[in-house]
């Protein structure tokens, strides 16, 4: 028990400081360059699993009012959660899309997995719920969290059949036309 209890004080500190609010300000960020830096702080773990990565670009530039790092932390979870629900497919892939309007920015990764079943996507978003064998469950909880912060949204977007789509949805920082401000990179 004493033992027990010293391991789930050390998750408990774990979990902690990788939840912590950034100390970084919030500032203009381009939606592509932190996808770009999630992509490439998984990029070993992408290379390795073999999956096909499908990305559209975005056409306009898209930009947030954020923490970089903590829109990374984000897209970072999600890739990871997708490569784990292909992980063992010969045809496993993910896709990425990002679609905006004028005030809002939506980033789609989906992933060709199982899928998530009904009884698991009602409790998704709560802490400790998870279908992985070694998963903690607070992967998504802190995402959420995130997003949240951000001024958006983090959802599991239904649809019926093969895999899982997760929908970041974000404020534009300002009309693209008008605002050619100092980017964030």
């Amino acid at each position: 028990i004493g033992r027990m209890a010293d391991r789930i004080g050390e998750i408990t500190a774990t979990l902690r400081n990788f939840s912590r609010r950034a100390t970084s300000r919030p500032a203009p960020v381009a939606i592509e360059d932190a996808v770009d830096g999630a992509l490439s702080l998984l990029a070993g773990r992408i290379r390795d699993s073999g999956v096909t990565i499908e990305r559209a670009r975005s056409t306009d530039g898209p930009i947030v009012i954020a923490s970089r790092i903590r829109l990374e932390q984000i897209l970072v979870n999600l890739l990871q959660n997708a490569l784990d629900a292909v992980k063992g497919r010969a045809d496993g892939r993910i896709e990425l899309s990002i679609a905006s309007d004028r005030e809002t920015i939506l980033i789609r990764v989906s992933d060709n997995g199982s899928g998530v079943a009904p009884e698991v996507a009602e409790t998704l978003f709560m802490p400790f719920v998870t279908t992985k064998e070694t998963g903690l469950g607070l992967g998504l909880v802190i995402s959420s969290e995130i997003a949240r912060e951000l001024g958006g949204a983090l959802t599991l977007e239904a649809h019926g059949g093969q895999g899982a789509t997760f929908v970041l949805e974000l404020k534009r920082a300002a009309d693209p036309a008008t605002d050619m401000g100092e980017i964030t990179s």
